[in-house]
């Protein structure tokens, strides 16, 4: 559950979507105006097949006045109020901006925009590639374990890429998120696609964080200043010609983007594929160098892909049979911290299953465990919207006098992707093994006059820790009583020592997965919890950042109970503090600093000593120096013998962080 400071809207369901939601067409209606983008007849628009979606927008294949498009729609109920879609809102006028702008054989063509009459949602119509992104094209190159691409198609598909960044760069245009899912084929042609992230190089440039980690030159991890040029596209484009030789996206085999980033930050890089030219394997090496300046022109590029054309090779292959292969958990990039991320990235749905089918599956399996409490939802009464996530919209509602939490689930989510569908399973699950005073309660589930499945649970009342600590902040400073403190700490150290005593590790406590209900701290959110008697993978992206054990990131190593005490520490830290750890750092940044440098946020002024030495063993770079949690209680009764009666923090002195 997320009842985000940032998405929290106290509205009644069934008014207006004029009072309920913002309304995105009177703000794009400004976009296009200024811009002079063509509206096109919506009558004349038949939709057909469902292409991929992203955080945003659906993708679907279809008919404009019986020519085939693609068409991105942009989804309902976007609200101006949430920090991401204002971020959205962003990415999406500069991807109008930059596609009016750009033509190019190599570059996706970009028609015009259809408006729906009856809701104003607003429809991108986009040139149709019918063989898809270039990465699940190279993947149906792969037969018995072998991939295999004529060696001409391979130098064409390069040559395009060379030729449709060319173009960008002589309209001072960088793309800035180059990767195998933004390359679209067309009839063997290659198109760059997905300009969200683009910027014009006489705008103001900045290091922002954006696009899959794996082909973002290793500057972005680095906590230095730099601004995004050519030689960043460079760079990517380097990646993909690797790519091209592989068949695989470049580090598929590392369990979470944090360890790659440190890796490509080292200087890491993918292996040359066996029996690649030499020459070919130089150029990808010269565009992905550590330096910059080291980085072929793109000239330079396409005057070295002609000789290579003249190979005397036939097809080109790379047998994976020769190793082992170990998948990245694509689920991975639906992490919170991630999602801004790939704002457009779509991901093709694995298999057919419909949401009726999911639906249907997932009350069987509810059934199966005995969860049998079926609410019937006509009997709700008082229903209000208090949280709006990517992933559901949770709801406060009146049952026979009592309140509960409705969280409703997105059916398109768990319809096309199953790892999200295995998360609401293993979330249910591990809810109804649970029974304690310091955990959120599962009382059953319910069917919305929608068909839309929702979760019946207890409501806290004063919504999530991190909400719950800012409004004790007035103006700059942050006031909050030391027996407060106190009292969160033992409730949620209460609720973990239950957990691990069932074998449970939550493995992504932070202030938004507490949620406080008249004082008393309730854990929440076990999308991604796992019970250790079952199969735990390897480090996984899940989690908020600085929340994130170091040891698990810098050693590969699987999450365990020492990981949910470091997390504690961080949220012991921040209850005097009354901020999030590391508040507006970039990611790249705190990945560095918490795991190479052993970063942490500084101890605020008057903390009782003991309550500092014992957030920073929770917080130790060593799991086994990390304290027991029948430790940490008795430190906590110790310290309820301490005289301070508030602790405070004003916002206007800057702390530093440092190794401590």
């Amino acid at each position: 559950m997320d009842y985000s400071e940032d998405t929290i809207e106290w509205q009644v369901i069934g008014s207006t979507q004029q009072e309920n939601s913002f309304n995105y067409s009177e703000q794009l209606n400004e976009i296009l105006k200024k811009l002079n983008i063509k509206r096109l007849d919506h009558s004349q628009f038949r939709q057909r097949d469902y292409l991929g979606r992203g955080a945003y927008a659906e993708v679907y294949s279809g008919l404009y006045q019986e020519k085939e498009y693609a068409f991105k729609c942009l989804k309902d109920k976007l609200r101006l109020e949430d920090k991401k879609v204002k971020k959205f809102f962003k990415y999406m006028s500069r991807e109008l901006e930059l596609l009016s702008e750009v033509n190019h054989p190599n570059v996706v063509e970009f028609y015009g925009i259809l408006q729906n009459p009856n809701t104003d949602n607003i429809t991108f119509v986009l040139q149709l590639a019918n063989d898809g992104n270039l990465r699940d094209y190279l993947k149906k190159k792969r037969q018995n374990g072998i991939f295999k691409i004529l060696w001409s198609e391979l130098i064409q598909i390069a040559k395009d890429l060379t030729h449709g960044l060319e173009h960008l760069h002589s309209k001072k245009i960088i793309h800035r998120d180059l990767h195998s899912k933004n390359v679209l084929i067309d009839r063997g042609k290659a198109l760059i696609t997905d300009f969200g992230l683009s910027k014009h190089l006489n705008n103001s440039l900045s290091s922002e964080v954006g696009g899959m980690l794996a082909y973002r030159e290793p500057q972005s991890f680095k906590p230095i200043k730099y601004a995004r040029d050519e030689k960043s596209d460079i760079y990517s484009l380097g990646v993909l010609f690797w790519e091209l030789t592989s068949g695989n996206p470049p580090f598929s085999n590392y369990a979470n983007d944090l360890a790659m980033a440190i890796e490509i930050s080292r200087g890491g890089r993918e292996k040359m594929i066996p029996d690649t030219p030499p020459n070919y394997a130089s150029l990808y090496r010269n565009c992905w160098s550590d330096e910059p300046g080291q980085r072929p022109t793109l000239n330079e590029i396409l005057d070295e892909l002609k000789i290579l054309s003249e190979e005397t090779i036939e097809f080109f292959t790379n047998d994976f049979n020769n190793g082992a292969e170990v998948q990245r958990d694509e689920s991975d990039e639906f992490s919170e911290q991630f999602s801004e991320l790939f704002l457009s990235e779509l991901d093709r749905p694995n298999d057919p299953i419909t949401c009726e089918e999911r639906q249907t599956f997932l009350i069987q399996n509810l059934e199966n465990m005995k969860i049998k409490i079926r609410f019937d939802y006509s009997k709700f009464s008082e229903v209000q919207e208090i949280g709006y996530g990517g992933f559901s919209t949770v709801y406060s509602a009146s049952f026979q006098g009592k309140k509960y939490a409705l969280k409703s689930l997105k059916k398109s989510l768990y319809a096309y992707d199953e790892s999200f569908f295995k998360q609401i399973r293993r979330e249910i699950n591990l809810l109804y093994q649970t029974n304690h005073s310091n955990i959120i309660k599962l009382y059953g589930f319910s069917i919305d006059s929608h068909s839309n499945f929702m979760t019946v649970m207890q409501l806290a009342n004063d919504g999530d820790l991190r909400v719950y600590l800012r409004r004790k902040k007035i103006g700059d400073l942050y006031k909050i009583h030391w027996n407060e403190i106190l009292t969160i700490a033992k409730g949620i150290t209460y609720g973990i020592n239950y957990l691990h005593n069932n074998n449970i590790i939550h493995r992504d406590l932070n202030s938004k997965n507490i949620l406080i209900d008249h004082g008393r701290a309730l854990i929440s959110d076990f999308g991604v919890s796992k019970n250790l008697n079952s199969t735990i993978s390897s480090t996984s992206m899940y989690g908020m950042v600085a929340y994130f054990d170091p040891h698990c990131i810098k050693h590969g190593i699987k999450k365990n109970k020492a990981s949910d005490i470091y997390s504690f520490g961080v949220i012991l830290w921040e209850l005097t503090s009354g901020a999030p750890p590391f508040e507006d750092e970039p990611i790249h940044k705190i990945i560095t600093e918490i795991t190479s440098n052993g970063m942490r946020e500084m101890p605020i002024d008057n903390t009782p000593v003991d309550y500092i030495n014992l957030y920073c063993e929770c917080w130790s770079d060593d799991p086994n120096n990390r304290p027991t949690l029948e430790s940490i209680l008795n430190k906590l009764e110790n310290l309820s013998g301490v005289s301070a009666e508030f602790i405070e923090n004003n916002f206007k002195i800057k702390s530093i962080k440092k190794k401590y």
